[in-house]
């Protein structure tokens, strides 16, 4: 899959210094993991098939970088947020879904979503 970034968080997640400046040094580990282990698969049906880091659908939320995207499970209640290029989630949408954009960084666990990155 090919994996792109919000253009917010683009020249941090480009930049593994910097990455490892702007948090925490084992959080910048996990997050390189997850890009990794996202871009192993040709779709996004297989990568949610496969279970790494436990993705799961995200709800309507009021912020538009969350609202229908993926959340990766990255530590504790700390996400990465991805969105799809497909509208759809069905089985037939998800496969065809071959890109992924990273949006963010969030703990979104609680009444409101605290961001991390950016």
């Amino acid at each position: 899959m090919i994996v792109t970034y919000d253009a917010k968080i683009e020249k941090v997640l480009n930049d593994d210094k910097l990455l490892k400046r702007t948090i925490h040094q084992e959080l910048a580990k996990i997050i390189r993991r997850r890009e990794n282990e996202i871009k192993s698969f040709e779709n996004f049906l297989e990568y949610l098939h496969h279970g790494l880091g436990k993705p799961h659908p995200l709800g309507n939320d009021k912020d538009i970088r969350v609202r229908n995207g993926y959340g990766v499970y990255l530590t504790g209640n700390i996400r990465l947020i991805l969105q799809l290029d497909c509208e759809k989630k069905s089985d037939e949408a998800l496969k065809e879904c071959k890109e992924v954009k990273i949006m963010g960084v969030v703990d979104y666990h609680g009444e409101k979503n605290e961001w991390i990155m950016p």
